[in-house]
């Protein structure tokens, strides 16, 4: 099984978020920027619901080494 793999079923088992949004938070959490289009305001809530939660230092340990 390749490493995006076990980092998506990693993701999937540790963590009751959608992996998107595990996946963006990474992204916030090391200070980095993105953007993202919304088409409806379901998935524009979904977007924002990222700040609603943080990534343990275990975690982010985890997805760095991936």
């Amino acid at each position: 099984m390749n490493q995006l793999c076990i980092l998506i079923l990693w993701c999937l088992s540790s963590s009751s978020s959608p992996l998107l949004q595990v996946a963006l938070r990474w992204i916030i959490q090391r200070n980095a920027t993105f953007t993202t289009s919304a088409s409806t305001l379901a998935y524009f809530s979904e977007d924002l619901d990222l700040f609603d939660f943080t990534l343990t230092p275990a975690e982010m340990e985890t997805l760095d080494a991936k």
